[in-house]
């Protein structure tokens, strides 16, 4: 008896999906887009773990202009095809990287975390995997394993910099500033041409409450792009924390011809600073 009912239901989704597709192929009539999502839905329910269907009920979904609906079950078909390749290669560490990817972009970050450990234990220099994982703690805490998996990667592969450059900001948002800017001034050493990684540099001393050396960072910045408007912002910021305000100003003139909200931004922070007259 069940052995009939399993194949009445594969000859009822067979018969679906052959309906399904007939419309599928004629949706440019836009007769049918509507009907057709609303079979590939029972389809789903029915088989919630058949792929094909979550993709086709993505493409409908896509030509309603139902692009969350879409973007939904796209995911939801991704995720089947990565538990399905975990499912017939328990050793493949990039089908537990990929379904780590999936668990990530769904917000189960518990899940997630133990698919990039198993990645990792069956591949220790898969560097995406650690990204992957610190990225998960990052998302639940404790921050600092965050750092410690960043740390377990470079025993790995000590010259794997992104590494290192994850590592600083996630030092400085933990307060390590001390930390934060070893790992700027190492990367700065492999790549001294570089101006976002002096602006980084000085966004941490200047975060530190270390203006002057802030100020020499920012320079060096604008040295290498006298064009960057982050480094004249942020500049800006600091000779108002040096009570400089007409450093400040000069600052937000130059912004002025390149980012107009960045500018107007720094001339109200001057604004506020400036004493009532």
């Amino acid at each position: 008896m069940k052995k009939k009912k399993r194949w009445f239901l594969k000859a009822e989704l067979l018969v679906l999906f052959c309906i399904v597709i007939l419309w599928i192929v004629d949706l440019r009539t836009d007769c049918v887009p509507r009907a057709a999502a609303g079979a590939l839905r029972q389809v789903v329910k029915v088989a919630p773990n058949c792929g094909y269907a979550h993709e086709l009920l993505s493409d409908t979904y896509t030509i309603l202009g139902r692009h969350d609906d879409a973007f939904e079950a796209s995911a939801q078909a991704d995720f089947i095809a990565c538990k399905r390749a975990v499912h017939l290669d328990p050793n493949d560490a990039e089908a537990y990287f990929n379904l780590g990817n999936a668990y990530y972009d769904s917000n189960d970050f518990e899940q997630a975390i133990e698919s990039y450990e198993a990645a990792i234990r069956l591949d220790p220099k898969n560097m995406d995997a650690y990204g992957g994982l610190s990225a998960c703690y990052w998302e639940t805490g404790p921050f600092t394993k965050a750092v410690e998996t960043w740390k377990r990667a470079l025993e790995v592969d000590p010259d794997y910099n992104l590494a290192h450059l994850d590592l600083a900001f996630n030092y400085a948002n933990l307060g390590r500033y001390e930390e934060a800017i070893a790992k700027w001034k190492y990367l700065i050493e492999l790549e001294p041409d570089i101006a976002v990684l002096y602006v980084f540099l000085g966004r941490t001393y200047y975060t530190a409450g270390r203006y002057t050396e802030a100020v020499t960072a920012y320079k060096r910045a604008l040295t290498l792009n006298p064009k960057h408007e982050q480094a004249h912002y942020e500049l800006g910021k600091v000779y108002l924390q040096m009570d400089d305000e007409d450093l400040a100003l000069k600052e937000y003139e130059i912004l002025k011809g390149l980012d107009k909200e960045l500018a107007d931004n720094l001339f109200n922070l001057i604004g506020k600073w400036s004493p009532i007259w």
